[in-house]
């Protein structure tokens, strides 16, 4: 965590702020080790904060090292807290989180600091920049919680059948997940059987299961805080060969893009190498999102892989690569991996067969 404050406190300083005011809950978490649900960090070039109330005294004592404790009084928010150490500390520029405060809470901060010749300034991504880039132990963290996805996936195969529902499928995913070692799942699974699985984030349902019917599974664990992201795409028995030729092209733009892959590559670009594939196939207009995302704390981060990133990207940055290709009325196949980038290409984290 002192690292991460020493790699924060340049970014500060190019900002011309006396201290930001760090509201994100994963932000809060990366920097601090903190993972309660409600507070504040205050980092500064020479000091930082954890402000909490009542219900996190004894949590902070026990997660924060690197951070002074400053607890708020019984039922008083950030509001009243801050003009005080304002004053104490001497702050003048005081950058918040534009894309993790509410509109209410920025408005709330600013009248409260009327009176102290404090102004608020809008950042954003400080601490988002410093998260592409995984260290050892967050890969360490993601690489279980891909493990754990590979498990549940092989589960969810290993039950389908005709007449099984979309949402016993996905009950029986989260119940691996969270029996195997999983805090939580990083998101709703998706399960989506037939002509529902031509959306991408279709909502499972009480669609019971055909032989020939494409099958769409989504999903992804939870462990020590750390998110994964797996799809695969099944078929029982298909009705003709239209499932495995449609399931080749995006087997194919999968490859290319792990294939091609590397950290120093822009988003853009990484994007080009699987949407050049579907689209020399005649498919694609039925690939119509990006090839996918950063994860982390967070299920979805940045870099993506995207047609709306031109930045290169780190190296450590782990991705998913997940091309698609959605036919209304018929369904869709999608295949997802989670990478890690290097100098030399992407590594594969996921273990899946395909």
């Amino acid at each position: 965590m002192r690292a991460r404050l020493e790699r924060l406190r340049p970014l500060i300083a190019e900002a011309a702020l006396d201290v930001l005011l760090v509201a994100g809950a994963d932000n809060r978490r990366y920097l601090s080790g903190f993972t309660g649900s409600a507070g504040a960090l205050l980092v500064s070039p020479d000091g930082a904060w954890l402000v909490a109330d009542f219900r996190y005294w004894q949590q902070a004592a026990a997660q924060v090292a690197d951070f002074a404790i400053v607890r708020m009084p019984p039922m008083t928010r950030l509001e009243t807290t801050l003009p005080s150490l304002v004053a104490e500390h001497g702050w003048r520029r005081i950058g918040v989180e534009a894309d993790h405060l509410t509109l209410e809470a920025f408005d709330l901060l600013t009248q409260a600091l009327a009176e102290r010749s404090a102004t608020l300034v809008k950042t954003t991504g400080l601490v988002d920049r410093l998260r592409q880039a995984k260290d050892a132990e967050e890969l360490r963290r993601i690489q279980a919680a891909v493990d754990l996805t590979d498990a549940a996936m092989e589960h969810a195969a290993g039950i389908l059948r005709p007449g099984i529902s979309e949402a016993d499928v996905a009950w029986a995913v989260e119940a691996f997940m969270r029996t195997h070692g999983g805090q939580e799942l990083a998101f709703p699974a998706i399960v989506a059987f037939g002509a529902n699985s031509a959306l991408p984030h279709h909502h499972p349902g009480a669609y019971q299961l055909r032989a020939a019917d494409p099958v769409v599974i989504d999903m992804g664990a939870r462990v020590d805080g750390y998110c994964a992201d797996l799809t695969r795409s099944f078929c029982l028995a298909p009705a003709d060969s239209h499932y495995a030729d449609v399931y080749a092209i995006v087997l194919e733009a999968l490859r290319a893009a792990e294939r091609q892959m590397h950290a120093g590559l822009t988003g853009q670009q990484a994007d080009a190498i699987a949407r050049s594939v579907i689209t020399e196939h005649g498919y694609g207009e039925f690939f119509g999102h990006g090839l996918g995302h950063s994860l982390g704390l967070a299920i979805h981060e940045a870099p993506a892989l995207s047609r709306l990133n031109d930045l290169p990207m780190p190296v450590g940055a782990v991705e998913t690569v997940e091309p698609g290709i959605y036919l209304p009325d018929w369904g869709g196949i999608r295949i997802e991996d989670v990478v890690v980038l290097e100098d030399e290409g992407a590594r594969v984290l996921t273990g899946s067969p395909k």
